[in-house]
């Protein structure tokens, strides 16, 4: 009978566990998606030019 528990036991952490792993990978597909975004567009802003010298507003 106590073997029965532990088998159910077992069964049950293997099934939260593949669970977890599933919701893993879905979460850091989704974050994954914009975050390369977000580095392709940060590229093309390396390129863009930037003044020589800084601008001294005066009210500021």
């Amino acid at each position: 009978m106590a073997a029965a528990g532990i088998g159910d036991s077992a069964r049950l952490r293997g099934n939260a566990t593949q669970l977890i792993s599933t919701l893993r990978l879905a979460i850091d597909a989704s974050c994954g998606v914009p975050a390369r975004a977000w580095g392709q567009l940060a590229a093309q802003l390396n390129d863009f030019p930037l003044p020589r010298e800084g601008y001294d507003h005066p009210a500021v």
